[in-house]
């Protein structure tokens, strides 16, 4: 599932990328860049998911 997460976040942009005319090297940044802020997002929201869970509410 998590990396289904990063994968989307990743296509996202590189679709983007394509879509505003793009060559190849700037689709493959693009993912690239996509994977890398998709990796922080998952991370951080796995991080406050636990806090969230372990709180008492």
């Amino acid at each position: 599932m998590s990396v289904g997460f990063v994968l989307l976040v990743s296509l996202s942009g590189a679709t983007m990328a394509l879509q505003g005319g793009g060559g190849y090297a700037i689709v493959g940044l693009s993912a690239l860049g996509g994977c890398l802020v998709g990796t922080a997002l998952w991370w951080y929201l796995r991080r406050v998911a636990r806090e969230f869970r372990h709180s008492k509410l």
